[in-house]
């Protein structure tokens, strides 16, 4: 993405704030008993997780050029995509 120093200081930032902020919502569903347990329990988070990634989101976009922006979305969708086969697969093997 070309960040400059200050932006790569400034988005270290923004995500360490984005993983406390999100830490409480993740230790409460991996401490679910079972995968059925868990579900529920990202349903019942799921608003509240959403909206802390939207929030982050904001930030990121006020930081970056809007062509550094696209590649930020780019990367982040190819992640998720990553990690949902990656999901798949092990919940079929």
């Amino acid at each position: 993405m070309q960040l400059t120093d200050e932006q790569s200081e400034q988005l270290r930032s923004i995500y360490s704030e984005h993983r406390e902020t999100l830490k409480p919502h993740i230790e409460y569903i991996r401490g679910q008993p079972d995968r059925r347990s868990k579900f529920v329990a990202f349903k019942e988070r799921e608003l509240q997780i959403q909206a802390v990634q939207q929030r982050t989101d904001v930030k990121v976009q006020a930081l970056l050029s809007p062509k550094q922006y696209e590649t930020y979305v780019r990367l982040k969708d190819e992640l998720r995509d990553k990690i949902r086969e990656a999901i798949r697969e092990q919940n079929q093997g």
